[in-house]
Order: structure tokens, then sequence, then C-alpha cells
């Protein structure tokens, strides 16, 4: 595991956890990808509706592989197909038994690299939109810094993500993201540089790793 995908899962599952004790009922993973969490922490997520979404294709094999594997599936798991492209994120969700008036908790972790400012925009409207107050979203973010960075591994990443066919393209300074987030009724409840994932993530569990550089983790929540 990598510092930047240990980091993630340390963050967002401390932030979820915090979520459930004071009165979440629905967790939705964006961009689920091969995330087993439901699987893993299924008696901690008993009372929770899970939703996963992620592009049909993706999700076709990630269950197929489930199936191979001889894994039940949680009653209380979902599975929501989604082109981010083209879909109604809002329609999917709420057709699949999400409901928008219930305190929820949405993870949205290594997407915001890859989409236009734009289209992170027009994401922060949809989950406006599905989000009752009090709800949470956690996600990572590039900061301001990152593309000019000297560092060799970000050089790295923003090469290799360049050469794969998706190019990284958005990064924010804490104001700019603190706009955008405000625009669609987010708040920064908590916001975590290298520097705190370091100090107080990555050496508090003693792991042997550096927190990527340039790399924010923040968890906003829903006002109206």
């Amino acid at each position: 595991m990598t510092a930047e995908e240990y980091t993630a899962v340390q963050n967002y599952i401390q932030a979820l956890k915090a979520a459930v004790l004071t009165g979440t009922k629905q967790y939705v993973i964006l961009g689920a990808g091969m995330d087993t969490f439901a699987f893993r922490e299924g008696e901690f997520l008993a009372k929770h509706q899970v939703f996963e979404v992620d592009h049909p294709l993706t999700q076709k094999d990630k269950i197929e592989r489930i199936t191979r594997a001889g894994w039940p599936v949680p009653d209380n798991l979902t599975f929501v197909p989604v082109d981010f492209t083209k879909d109604n994120l809002a329609e999917r969700l709420t057709a699949s038994g999400f409901d928008p008036s219930a305190k929820s908790f949405f993870s949205w972790l290594g997407v915001t690299y890859y989409l236009s400012t734009e289209a992170i925009d027009t994401m922060l409207a949809a989950l406006s939109e599905l989000c009752a107050d009090g709800s949470t979203l956690v996600f990572d973010y590039p900061d301001e810094n990152f593309f000019d960075a000297t560092e060799k591994r970000v050089q790295n990443t923003i090469m290799m993500a360049k050469a794969g066919g998706e190019p990284m393209q958005s990064a924010f300074s804490y104001k700019e993201l603190e706009k955008l987030l405000e625009k669609h009724g987010f708040l920064i409840y908590e916001l975590l540089t290298p520097d705190d994932i370091q100090r107080n993530v990555i050496h508090k569990a003693g792991a042997d790793m550096k927190a990527f550089e340039h790399v924010n983790y923040c968890l906003a929540v829903r006002k109206n």
C-alpha cells in the first residue's frame, strides 16, 4: 500500500466512524473501484445503507470478481452504475433507494485530480442536491503548487497519468477550494496538509511512510 492509499483509508475510516456517531444513516462511495470496506466492516455498517457508485464496466468487473470469490453481498449494499460523463448522479442514486433527506457520508477519493474545475463544480452541485443538512463529504485534492512541484514522485505521478491517457487537471489553493465549496453549501470542517498527515496519521500509526507532497485531504459538511 502506498502512502497516499494508506492515508486515504485511515482518514476516511476515522471520518466515517465519527459521522456514524453523529447520526449518519447512508454511506456513498463515489468511484468505488475495488474498495471492499462494505465487506470488511459489515458489522460496523450493518444498520446503514451503503451505495457503491462507479462506471458500469468497472462495477460489472468488480461484481464478477466478488461472485467468483464466493463473497456474499451484504443486504445493505447497493451497486449504482453511473457514467459520470453522461448520467445524472442524483437521479441514479435516488432511483437506487438513496434518501436525500437522510444524513449521509460521501467518500470521493482519488478523483478530483483528473477532473477539470468545471467538472468538479458540476459534481459539487449534484452532491449539494443530494446532501441533507449535516452530511459529510471527504475527498483529496492537489494544492496550488502541485503542478510546479520539484519533488520527483510528484513529477513522476503527473507524467504517468498523462502517459496513461488520464492527465491530471485541477489543483486548488485553500481560498479557491473554500470559495468553491461554499458556493454549493459546504463548509470546510477539517483540512489535512501533508505535514498534518505525516504527524497525525502516519506517525501516530507507526507506519514507515512519507505523506505525498502537495496532496491535501478535506472533510466538508453540508450546511443549508
